[in-house]
């Protein structure tokens, strides 16, 4: 079912994805290569490569359960945002 996503990234016209969990291995996999941004097993995983990927009016959205802890991933991005706003 994630895979089937993959269409839906091109039609879209997403720029990169960024995907963690065992769930969103099979969409990572079929997305097109200049899609894939990076996969890993966890939320904490894919934390510093988001961060240093992302850009101010950049687009993002996190999905997720609360069980694959993207809620962290959301803080991380506030407070990266929040410092650049500050300099």
């Amino acid at each position: 079912m994630h895979a089937a996503l993959a269409e839906e990234l091109d039609a879209h016209k997403v720029d990169l994805l960024y995907g963690a969990g065992p769930l969103t291995r099979a969409l990572y996999e079929a997305a097109p290569a200049a899609t894939r941004a990076i996969w890993g097993g966890s939320s904490a995983d894919i934390r510093r490569e988001l961060l240093k990927g992302v850009r101010g009016g950049d687009v993002v959205m996190i999905k997720g359960s609360n069980g694959s802890r993207m809620g962290p991933l959301v803080a991380a991005l506030r407070e990266h945002f929040s410092c650049l706003k500050r300099s």
